[in-house]
């Protein structure tokens, strides 16, 4: 950042490079687990023109650098078991420890890898059991410093995400496992606004690449070696499971964000990629056989590649939830010559907003913040600040706790509020003196 800067593009290139590690990562993974250069050549097509994967790979977060930890973790693990030396467990503990700082969820992973070893080992003390647990130790031992602060703030944690905790019906649930299981391969961005072909052609899409993933589960452990299906299916399931049984017995909506299901995501890709490597390399089978097989290669890597073009040129995606509204609030703004701007909104969307904004809108604003050190409790108010000056229209935005703002203006009787448009009805208003 010292030599580059910190702009936006430079933080995003940042968290691309790191993602074209994932590449190397995952073929180190398939030639220790499936022993095919086949397989780790597709299972990097697959992993370079997935829609959600490349989406991610343009923010500046964390998941780009997590997915290369989980891939390389994985990997270095099975290194280890197979060379069975101190120096592979200390790479494998490295790895490891570098992955749940990324990011807490890999804890999960890890636990997941635990459970390999277990299995592998028929639960038995052998040298590659114990050589496991002091790796994993000092792991755990490293991270202490990292986990005393985590439990110190468990409670702003708990504020930030509290959001995840709003229930959906089961079958609310099981349609967003469902899309983002196609997102892996295919997302042009459908939903229920969209037209009537695109959703359909997304739903026959949804239901072909779920019969392709069932029956890839399906040859992989049929025809597989046992340790490598166990591997591909504990990572699978590892942190998908218990986001599932979380939400569908305790409420909740994390088994549906999709940045949360990488390890799951990971799983699956090699899964397909194992399937459509051993069919197309098998000598065995028939001509149309091997014929039908590259035809789905194909069709696979032209919906990834059709679906990155479309994202890449779009100004918003999904991915932006809520945000995906922004460019249309800025617009109008941008459109009044001397314009204030009130928030109390959350900092994430004053600042992505910024962004937008030209520099003669004028601002007063009062950031919500939940993990910065600020008292998010007395935040609980209006915020409705003094308004001088001379502008030619104020306009007040918030994302959240909009009816609670409308309450305390309707109160005070010196403006009337203006809806601008229906569609920014919850997050944008025009102030009017009455």
């Amino acid at each position: 950042m010292k030599w580059f800067g910190d702009s936006v593009a430079v933080r995003r290139s940042l968290s691309a490079f790191i993602s074209l590690l994932s590449f190397p990562a995952i073929y180190w993974l398939c030639l220790e687990l499936f022993e095919s250069s086949l397989t780790g050549a597709i299972a990097i097509g697959l992993i370079a023109i997935s829609p959600i994967q490349l989406l991610y790979a343009q923010e500046a977060r964390q998941y780009s650098l997590w997915t290369v930890t989980i891939l390389l973790s994985s990997a270095a693990l099975l290194r280890a078991m197979r060379l069975k030396t101190k120096e592979s467990w200390a790479i494998y503990a490295v790895t490891a420890l570098t992955s749940i700082y990324t990011f807490l969820f890999s804890g999960f992973v890890l636990v997941g890898h635990g459970l390999y070893v277990a299995a592998v080992e028929r639960f038995r003390a052998s040298k590659i059991s114990i050589a496991y647990l002091l790796a994993s130790l000092a792991t755990l031992l490293l991270f202490l410093p990292w986990l005393l602060v985590v439990v110190q703030g468990v409670s702003k944690i708990q504020t930030t995400t509290a959001w995840t905790a709003n229930n959906m019906t089961l079958p609310d649930l099981i349609r967003e496992w469902i899309r983002n299981l196609a997102r892996i391969f295919i997302d042009w961005n459908s939903d229920s606004t969209s037209p009537f072909v695109s959703k359909v052609i997304f739903y026959l899409c949804t239901v072909a690449l779920l019969l392709l993933v069932g029956y890839s589960f399906y040859f992989l452990c049929r025809y597989a070696p046992k340790q490598t299906w166990l591997f591909v299916v504990i990572l699978t399931g590892c942190l998908g499971v218990p986001l599932v049984l979380s939400d569908v017995f305790l409420g909740g909506t994390r088994s549906t964000i999709g940045r949360y299901l990488f390890p799951c995501f990971l799983g699956i890709q090699l899964t397909v990629a194992y399937t459509i490597a051993t069919k197309l390399g098998a000598s065995l089978i028939n001509n149309w056989q091997q014929k039908l097989w590259q035809t789905i290669l194909f069709l696979v890597v032209s919906g990834g590649v059709v679906s990155c073009v479309i994202s890449l040129q779009s100004e918003v995606w999904w991915t932006k939830y809520y945000s995906n509204r922004l460019p249309a609030v800025a617009e109008i703004i941008n459109q009044s010559p001397n314009p204030l701007l009130i928030s109390d909104s959350q900092t994430g969307d004053l600042l992505t907003l910024s962004y937008l904004l030209k520099p003669n809108v004028s601002l007063i604003v009062n950031p919500l913040c939940t993990n910065c050190g600020m008292n998010y409790p007395s935040q609980s108010e209006a915020f409705i600040p003094q308004i001088t000056g001379n502008f030619s229209d104020i306009f007040f935005f918030n994302l959240d706790g909009y009816r609670k703002w409308l309450d305390k203006m309707a109160t005070l009787g010196d403006y009337k509020i203006v809806t601008i448009s229906p569609n920014l009805a919850n997050m944008l208003w025009k102030l009017e003196k009455k």
